[in-house]
């Protein structure tokens, strides 16, 4: 379990995104001195009571490859 302390920065730095490492949550962990089960444990509560409302991915094409890419938005029902 997070300290309220542990929480508070954990906050600032999911507001950064997360690191683009393999192992992401562990990163953070190891920022906040926790363990990366009570780091992911946190953010789903989080996105259980809505505090989090959604994560997304944001692609950088270039670095993968491709030369040319399209966004499709989908407006779907919660």
């Amino acid at each position: 379990m997070l300290t309220p302390d542990q929480k508070r920065r954990l906050k600032g730095l999911l507001r950064h995104g997360l690191p683009r490492i393999h192992r992401p949550w562990a990163a953070l962990a190891a920022q906040l001195d926790a363990s990366e089960t009570d780091v992911l444990a946190q953010a789903q509560q989080w996105l259980a009571d809505g505090t989090i409302k959604r994560m997304g991915l944001v692609v950088n094409h270039h670095a993968l490859g491709y030369r040319h890419n399209a966004m499709v938005v989908f407006n779907v029902p919660d």
